[in-house]
């Protein structure tokens, strides 16, 4: 999608006194920052903020996470995710497998183009 991605990780440990989603949030903003300085320096002016804790910022607020407990859970969110790049008022594709941001080719082919995708049926309790 233009503006927003999705994303199902497994946290393998704690990394300090952040959460997890905090933490992704705050790396993050601090690489997008570091590449838009040196890279487009006027286009890092659109994420300008007036706010005491930065300067810049790159991530909404409330930004929707979910704990996928189960396998249920899981697969209606990977489903989810595959199909969203197909959605009416997205149209950027036919077919999930075609959007070159998704998993979905992987789920579909087992063909793993980002080299650190991982079937989450791989995995047991």
């Amino acid at each position: 999608m233009p503006n927003h991605f999705h994303l199902i990780w497994e946290l393998l440990k704690n990394n300090g006194k952040e959460s997890p989603v905090a933490s992704l949030m705050k790396f993050t903003a601090h690489q997008f920052e570091k590449h838009l300085q040196k890279k487009d320096p006027a286009y890092l002016k659109e994420f300008s903020v007036d706010w005491n804790s930065r300067q810049y910022n790159f991530w909404q607020p409330d930004a929707n996470w979910f704990l996928l407990n189960n396998e249920t859970t899981i697969l209606q969110k990977l489903n989810y995710m595959h199909n969203n790049p197909k959605l009416k008022h997205w149209s950027l594709v036919d077919d999930p497998i075609k959007y070159p941001y998704s998993s979905a080719k992987f789920y579909e082919t087992r063909s793993n183009d980002f080299d650190f995708l991982n079937d989450f049926r791989d995995y047991s309790d």
